[in-house]
């Protein structure tokens, strides 16, 4: 073997950087609740993101976001010096300097709203649970003016006010003082409106209202879609083309009037589009739920992303970490980091469903990685063998037919397991064929497996079953009134989290369960992540603490959301040998240094033996380092050990490079003692001692 100096491979990472939560630079994506076009600039409202401002037609977007503390912005609108935001849950904010700077109402600052509009002085803003209100001093007060529950979307045509709830629609001349029942719109869903002078369209479910009479009377336009149930969210016009944002199907566009339709959607990924904007002659903006904004410059023939300014802010379903690669499953496909999220590709399949599909499990068996995706609520598992570079459709073989949903994938022994709407299957063959177990006909958002253990949380109340033979039989191992919606394991330990009822863990395979302590008795857990066999991160609904810790083996927690931005509660744990990964909703992918893990040095001098040496300092407060050399490359663990030869942590098991390295590793979430640091790798196995003294 050639003796040669070794390539540096790992540096050192600086504890002050993730120390706390930090969020990665992806996957892209950003969820738009509205657009609106004033002069030359483009205000788009976003659903955790507050509001953004592009002036240079949708191609670059800044935040203006100063003083506005509800960052769900779901209404923009103007008059004359001012500029209102209509935030969900905080009211109506106002600006008098183009969005620099906000100053919330005086009342009305707890209003869900879902829409404003200016007549004439006034300003009205729909709130989903209190009606209709108006304010007569630009959104400083606002009075009530129309009691009504689910106010959707509001217009003004020329003399009438019209506000829409989930099957009602009302008109007002008066300024909000009387309103009167619109009969032709009873009973429909309205989620849009498009007024111009005497025309209106209003936006429902599967058809538009038409009316050229400013809504005296109104003839129903139906619309065929792909997809079988479509809510039209916007509606916009460039010259005689009519646009309409769809829930499934993207943009549509109509070029007689509105009577017939056509799909304009090449280049859209997912194609549930929210807000629609007309912002010149050709050019169009779409704001997406979940993926982002696109942009087209002909018409709608064609569509870019046009994401250039947003922070990361995709839906991630699931999480799978492989080797130095962490991929990251979403609304929007599959995508993949090979630094810790650094950078993130997007991997593209042959088709819509691995291109755009969502991506609610994944595992990897033998080197292979399999995704359960999800198109247009019909689920199919594929399968990768180059990393995901390129997918390959499992034959699916015993499934149910129209399976709407695979919430989750492990891999235990030779099998992988799925979680599905109607109960969980298993492959011995790569996914080419499936066969039932006894749970069927149950949704099965969640499995985790450890050994030849795997566990399911089954909501409605029927509790946590468990399998000890790699998930071909099942027995109730937790039964219990309690929606258990997530499970976790390690080595012998089983986690679960519930709806409002906190998390239970178990030391012993699941045959016995305990209430893990810490949280709020209502808490709901939506995410568990082992970390280490004495550590379990678990997501919450607990804003601002998302995320919770335990270190005791899931017997207590307490929050653990340093850093952690406003609005991500936590959908998925994963855990590399350096960095804990959180997946949060709308948020994108967040990471966190492993407790303990400071960094990892590599020294180029070739070594001639094995040698692990004395940690310094020691004792020590609360870091210090572990140096140790290796003559050749090969399998190293690194672990920490109480004096009962008790692991407490790992600090590194994966491949490294022959070479000499130095490893600080930070203790402050541990008790003072003494400790145990063992290194093993082929062979060689040697241990010492070292003292914590707080």
């Amino acid at each position: 073997m050639k003796n040669s100096a070794v390539i540096l491979f790992l540096v050192v990472v600086s504890s002050t950087v993730f120390s706390q939560w930090t969020q990665s630079s992806g996957p892209e994506g950003i969820s738009v609740s509205c657009l609106v076009q004033l002069d030359s600039t483009i205000f788009a409202g976003t659903q955790v993101n507050g509001l953004y401002a592009s002036m240079d037609d949708g191609i670059n977007w800044i935040p203006l976001n100063a003083g506005i503390e509800t960052l769900e912005v779901s209404a923009v609108a103007s008059k004359p010096g001012y500029l209102f935001a209509g935030t969900f849950g905080s009211g109506v904010y106002r600006s008098s300097d183009g969005g620099q700077s906000w100053m919330a109402p005086l009342n009305g600052g707890d209003f869900a709203v879902t829409a404003v509009v200016v007549k004439d002085s006034f300003l009205f803003a729909g709130s989903i649970e209190e009606g209709v209100f108006r304010s007569s001093d630009n959104g400083e007060t606002w009075t009530e003016k129309l009691s009504a529950f689910g106010m959707g979307p509001m217009c003004v045509s020329g003399n009438t006010i019209f506000a829409s709830t989930s099957n009602y629609t009302f008109g007002s001349t008066d300024n909000g003082e009387t309103w009167t029942n619109v009969s032709a719109l009873e009973g429909a869903s309205i989620f849009s409106f498009y007024c111009q002078d005497s025309l209106i369209l209003a936006g429902g479910r599967n058809r538009i209202y038409k009316s050229i009479d400013y809504g005296n009377t109104f003839i129903t336009i139906d619309l065929s879609f792909s997809f079988g149930i479509v809510n039209i969210y916007s509606i916009t016009k460039i010259g005689s083309t009519f646009f309409v944002a769809t829930s499934y199907d993207g943009v549509y566009k109509s070029t007689d009037n509105g009577l017939t339709w056509s799909p304009a959607n090449i280049g859209m990924g997912p194609k549930d589009v929210r807000a629609l904007i007309a912002t010149g002659s050709s050019t169009l903006i779409a704001g997406t739920h979940y993926v982002g904004m696109y942009r087209s410059t002909n018409l709608g023939s064609s569509w870019n992303k046009s994401m250039t300014g947003f922070p990361a802010g995709s839906s991630i379903l699931s999480l799978l970490v492989k080797g130095p690669s962490v991929f990251a499953g979403t609304r929007d496909g599959v995508y993949r980091t090979d630094n810790n999220g650094d950078g993130w590709v997007k991997l593209s399949g042959d088709n819509d469903t691995t291109r755009y599909g969502n991506v609610w499990g994944m595992c990897e068996k033998d080197g292979i990685v399999y995704a359960s995706m999800q198109l247009y609520f019909n689920a199919i598992v594929y399968k990768s063998t180059d990393d995901g570079d390129t997918w390959i459709r499992c034959r699916n073989a015993g499934l149910p037919a129209g399976l709407s949903f695979i919430k989750s994938l492990v891999a235990s022994g030779n099998h992988v397991v799925a979680g599905t709407d109607e109960g969980i299957y298993y492959s011995s063959n790569d996914g080419e064929n499936w066969f039932p177990t006894n749970v069927l006909n149950l949704s099965v958002p969640s499995l985790a497996a450890s050994g030849s253990f795997v566990y399911a949380a089954v909501p409605s109340g029927f509790g946590v079953y468990r399998s000890s033979d790699n998930g071909v039989t099942w027995v109730v191992s937790l039964q219990s009134t309690v929606d258990y919606v997530e499970v976790a394991a390690l080595n012998n330990s089983a986690f679960a989290g519930s709806f409002f009822a906190g998390a239970r863990y178990s030391s012993n395979y699941g045959s016995t369960w305990l209430p893990s302590a810490g949280f709020p008795s209502d808490a709901s857990i939506f995410a568990l992540g082992p970390v280490n066999s004495g550590m379990i991160l678990a997501g919450t609904d607990l804003e601002p603490n998302w995320i919770y810790a335990s270190f005791n083996n899931g017997v207590s927690f307490s929050p653990y959301s340093e850093g952690l931005g406003p609005r991500a509660p936590v959908e998925v744990f994963s855990v590399n040998d350096s960095f804990m990964f959180a997946g949060t909703d709308y948020n994108g992918v967040w990471r966190r240094l492993r407790p303990g893990l400071v960094g990892l040095a590599q020294q180029t001098s070739p070594v001639q033996s094995f040698h692990l040496a004395q940690n310094y300092p020691n004792p020590f407060n609360p870091v210090t380092t572990i140096g140790f050399t290796l003559p050749k490359g090969g399998e190293v663990t690194l672990n920490i050990l109480n004096v009962l030869g008790e692991e407490v942590t790992i600090l590194h098991s994966d491949y490294l490079h022959a070479g000499s390295y130095q490893f600080e590793w930070d203790a402050s979430h541990l008790a003072s003692g003494l400790y145990l640091y063992r290194l093993e790798s082929e062979n060689f196995v040697e241990t010492k001692k070292m003292i914590l003294m707080k």
